[in-house]
Formats: C-alpha cells, structure tokens, sequence
C-alpha cells in the first residue's frame, strides 16, 4: 500500500500566516507532498475566501478549509476539512493545552453534541 504525505492545517496570509495560498502551494509542491489543506482561522478571513483557495498545483491536491473556534472549550480550535461529499474535522492542536487522551474525547463529544448541527451545518 502506498503512503501519502500531506498537511491538513496550514494558515495562509489570509488569516495568521505568512505565505499567500499561491506560495504555499508551491513550497509543499517543492518538498515532494501528495496534499495539503487550507484552513485559515473563521475569525481572521476576508470575503471571497473560498474562492481565492486555489485547487492544485501539478499533482498537489488543495483541500478547502477553516479553522473554527469553539470559545467554551477554552478556544479549542476545530479544523474543517471540505470534501466533494463530506466534512471532515479535525481536532486541532490537543497538546497546547496539555489534554490527555480522555480529555481529548470528552471535548470531542461535548463539541459534536452541541454544535455539529447547529453551528457546522
């Protein structure tokens, strides 16, 4: 079975980073990846975000995404994955704050229960 190498949690300048999504992709196109994804922080982006995303460059693979905040949990943040036909999420940075493998899924289903169908529809 072949492996993939990818990132699913890259910030651009459209939010905190500083590379626009057009140099991101060339510099992970560069390091040899199969796929990336772009997930600029929900608070931080302009209009148009989406489609300013850019699909691909050569055999790179460019997932469309966001980086939400869930403030209860202390600012937990979600990642968003866009697919063709489902979402993917992702639970972003659990060592920041120091979260064992139990906290990890408590937070997990007490952010499911509550805004999965509000909030991420």
């Amino acid at each position: 079975m072949s492996h993939l190498k990818g990132n699913l949690h890259i910030h651009t300048t459209f939010s905190d980073g500083s590379q626009t999504p057009a140099e991101m992709l060339a510099i992970y196109h560069d390091l040899g990846y199969d796929f990336i994804g772009i997930t600029d922080h929900d608070y931080l982006i302009r209009p148009h975000y989406w489609e300013s995303i850019p699909a691909s460059n050569g055999n790179l693979i460019v997932f469309k995404g966001i980086e939400l905040e869930y403030p209860p949990l202390r600012y937990q943040h979600i990642g968003k994955i866009l697919g063709e036909k489902e979402t993917l999420f992702i639970f972003n940075h659990p060592q920041q704050y120091r979260l064992s493998v139990a906290e990890v899924n408590r937070q997990i289903g007490v952010i499911a229960k509550i805004c999965l169908s509000i909030v991420w529809k």
